[in-house]
């Protein structure tokens, strides 16, 4: 495991991803640094954006990435109009 800026980490996902510049994609700012495995949570985070940006055929198209400190646990979400 690995320490990961979440906000940072999720911000070169949508980079790598390319989304169309009509995009609108909003990346908490107050994401938590968390202990993990980089390749596992890579995976898990560019399927659940890319699908987010594939699936959306809204002409104002909205992502919005959330996450949050639980205290034991963490709750991540991504949100979108599509």
């Amino acid at each position: 495991n690995v320490t990961i800026d979440t906000h940072h980490f999720l911000k070169e996902i949508v980079t790598n991803l390319s989304p169309p510049a009509h995009f609108n994609i909003v990346i908490e700012s107050s994401l938590p640094v968390i202990e993990a495995e980089k390749i596992a949570l890579d995976q898990v985070f560019s399927n659940f954006i890319s699908n987010a940006i594939k699936y959306n055929n809204n002409p104002e198209p909205f992502i919005k990435e959330t996450g949050q400190d639980l205290g034991n646990e963490y709750k991540f979400g991504v949100w979108d109009n599509g």
